[in-house]
């Protein structure tokens, strides 16, 4: 008898079975059996296997196939990757027996869902079971030769998606089982699978997951490969996203020619050079760029450029390279913004210097608000990269260290400061009419202010639109130790001293802003002497204090660049920073009082039992060890009454932020104490472990180890104005 003719009419018997039977659900022996492919269970079993299933209308094959063999089903799911590497296997001859003798009794099971829309080549993919899934195919082939005429049914049944729109080569790749997908792309090479419902073609879940001989077979295989994925990319993205060069490169020779591919982009105008910087991933940026170095990038949805991309993430390298590279590299950005005004926000001065290097025409550069690079620097207080767009220093690239890169930056600054030149970037305007020294000036920036006024003096004399010069801002945002300092004698900017009775459009000078702002009595009257009876808050009317808090609040809502101005000063704040400054001294101050009265009575080396006196009296580290711990014992003690007397609550109430002498003087003697208490402590060691010179001379080398790191992490705090 012909078996496809048995095949024809056991299939008939089935379909009428469907109609007319009520689903069976697969009992816990059947279950087992289906499970660990034990035929025996089944040939007992009388029913229709069409329509034994699970809750989840899970066939006899979608149980048996789910199986893990050998205990790679476990692996394969926990890294599915290894498949690309290692054969597992995936089948043994007792389980394509169980295939082959169901599909015998039920045809119909080869092309049944389950409640996600899969098939059992969907599972038998999923888990890299090649011998099924080739056993599949064959009974497709043999059951629709019968039924279509000799029309071959095994495309249709690859091309059958799930309730994702999955087929089962999506499937394959995605598990990364090399076998099956060669399996089935030679069955079907003249496909070109579709996109999931998540977008995704297999080529491009391939490229995503860097699989990279999945990616090489497809190409080789398939004669119309489609290269989709989400929000319009394509694998190529995929390939740069997953930093896979070697992946890239195949996708490259390919998809189509490579510079019509390099410059196509995404739903949000994104080019593979625009992922690849994003990621930082330099290689790839380095391949991309040497394939197609004159194309001019355009930006994206964001207004973004590679350029851009990389100099606000603050990748110097790839700035670098695209700088070199690329013939045309578009330096745009969003707002206006350029790629120079990108990397001062990322407070990265090698970028800077690179831009500078090759674009030296973005210095002067605006954005939509009419602001350059100098007003982005002196607004964010980095004093360094002022100095850099100022042209005081030069930028060197290569430099392996921190503390190396500050001294040749000090080396060549020069000696004098001259007047800039008319166009300087420190007089240019923004549409506020502010300039990069007001700008800092409100920020309470103090080595900026110093830095553009020594090179640009003439900018001093530029107001903003409420004509308020750069001592304004500086009276209600400097800290007032740097107020005080900056107008004393001894200053360079004590030319700048007759600024202070420059009236704005409402007729408010400094002082008066000052005076309606901070009390402030006892420094003004030390700094400005006589000044302070005219200004002080007594002879401001309430109308005038009004009129300054409301400038006050406006110049608050300042911002730059999404960067809103730093709090202004008033005298609860100055009170309250004082307060908390005094009180963490003052804690430090009674723990180093404390830890040196316990080592005095716990001296090093120990007693005499019958004499009481120390063992190591005549050693000389012991004798330094003594000094230096009455000396920080000394200094903690004078430190710890200097906090108490600037506290009391009598005559000095009236003058509380006169303690900022005190504290002075407090700071200087905890640090004292400090350095006495580091001196006791190695001076000790070295007493002790004086017959084992190794770990003596060790331990005083390490120990100091705190003041070396902070000279060298002091010149990156004093950067960003923490010092």
């Amino acid at each position: 008898m012909d078996p496809s003719s048995s095949i024809s009419s056991e299939l008939a018997i089935d379909e009428q079975a469907v109609q007319v039977e009520i689903t069976t659900r697969l009992k816990s022996e059947l279950y087992k059996a289906a499970f660990n492919g034990n035929l025996e269970a089944f040939d007992a079993y009388q029913g229709s296997l069409h329509c034994l299933m699970t809750p989840n209308q899970n066939t006899v094959l979608h149980v048996h196939l789910a199986s893990p063999d050998d205990g790679t089903g476990l692996i394969i799911d926990l890294f599915p990757f290894l498949c690309c590497y290692f054969r597992f296997p995936a089948k043994s001859l007792r389980s394509t027996n169980f295939v082959e003798q169901i599909l015998n009794r039920s045809p119909s099971l080869l092309l049944k869902p389950n409640a996600k829309g899969e098939i059992p080549l969907h599972i038998a993919a999923r888990f890299g079971k090649v011998n099924i899934v080739e056993l599949l195919i064959k009974h497709a082939k043999a059951e629709h030769r019968g039924l279509e005429n000799g029309i071959e049914p095994a495309k249709q049944m690859l091309r059958m998606t799930d309730n994702e729109k999955n087929t089962a080569l999506h499937k394959a790749v995605r598990y990364g089982h090399v076998e099956v997908v060669h399996a089935l792309i030679q069955e079907d090479p003249d496909f070109s699978y579709s996109v999931n419902k998540s977008g995704e073609t297999p080529l491009y879940i391939a490229a995503r997951r860097g699989y990279n001989r999945l990616v090489t077979l497809i190409f080789d295989k398939c004669e119309f490969a489609n290269h989709d994925g989400p929000c319009g990319r394509t694998a190529l993205h995929a390939a740069v996203m997953d930093h896979n060069i070697t992946e890239h490169r195949g996708l490259e020779n390919g998809i189509e020619p490579a510079k019509q591919m390099l410059r196509m982009t995404d739903n949000e105008k994104n080019t593979a050079l625009h992922k690849a910087v994003r990621y930082g991933h330099v290689e790839v940026v380095h391949a991309l760029i040497q394939e197609d170095p004159d194309f001019s990038y355009s930006v994206n949805k964001s207004g973004e450029t590679p350029l851009y991309i990389a100099a606000r993430r603050g990748y110097d390298r790839l700035v670098r390279m695209i700088l070199d590279r690329c013939e045309s590299s578009n330096h745009d950005g969003p707002c206006g913004r350029t790629a120079l005004h990108a990397a001062v926000m990322s407070f990265d001065i090698k970028s800077t210097g690179e831009i500078l290097k090759k674009r030296k025409n973005l210095r002067k550069a605006a954005d939509e608000n009419g602001q350059t690079p100098l007003h982005y620097a002196a607004h964010f207080g980095y004093d360094r990269i002022v100095k850099l767009l100022l042209e005081l220093i030069e930028y060197i690239k290569n430099l392996k260290n921190f503390i190396c890169y500050e001294k040749k930056f000090k080396s060549l600054a020069p000696t004098s400061h001259k007047e800039a030149p008319p166009l300087s970037a420190a007089y240019i305007i923004d549409k506020e009419k502010m300039t990069p020294l007001l700008m800092a000036a409100r920020q309470g920036s103090y080595r900026t202010m110093r830095e553009i006024i020594n090179h640009c003096p003439g900018c001093c004399e530029i107001v903003d639109k409420k004509g308020w010069n750069f001592c304004h801002f500086a009276a209600v945002s400097l800290f007032i130790i740097d107020l005080c300092k900056m107008f004393l004698p001894a200053n360079k900017l004590y030319s700048c001293r007759r600024f202070l009775d420059e009236e704005d459009i409402h007729g408010n000078t400094p002082l008066q802003v000052l005076a309606a702002s901070r009390d402030l009595s006892y420094w003004i009257g030390h700094t400005f002497k006589d000044d302070v009876v005219t200004v002080s808050k007594e002879n401001l009317d309430s109308k005038k204090k009004e009129q300054i808090s409301q400038l006050l609040n406006e110049v608050s809502r300042g911002e730059v660049a999404g960067v809103a101005v730093c709090p202004l000063l008033h005298n609860s704040i100055d009170l309250e920073r004082f307060d908390k400054a005094r009180e963490a001294r003052s804690f430090v101050a009674g723990l180093i009082a404390t830890v040196t009265f316990a080592a005095a009575i716990t001296l090093p080396g120990g007693y005499y039992s019958d004499q009481g006196t120390a063992i190591l009296s005549h050693n000389t580290a012991f004798k330094v060890f003594v000094i230096a711990d009455a000396i920080a014992m000394v200094f903690s003690l004078l430190a710890i009454n200097l906090n108490y007397l600037s506290a009391l609550p009598i005559a000095v109430a009236k003058r509380r932020l006169s303690g900022a002498f005190p504290f002075s003087l407090m700071s200087l003697f905890s640090i004292l104490s400090e350095v006495a208490l580091v001196i006791a402590f190695v001076a000790s060691l070295y007493a002790v472990l004086k017959s084992s010179l190794t770990p003596a001379i060790s331990a005083c080398t390490i120990t100091p180890g705190f003041y070396y790191f902070y000279l060298w992490l002091r010149p990156p705090l004093h950067d960003f104005g923490f010092l």
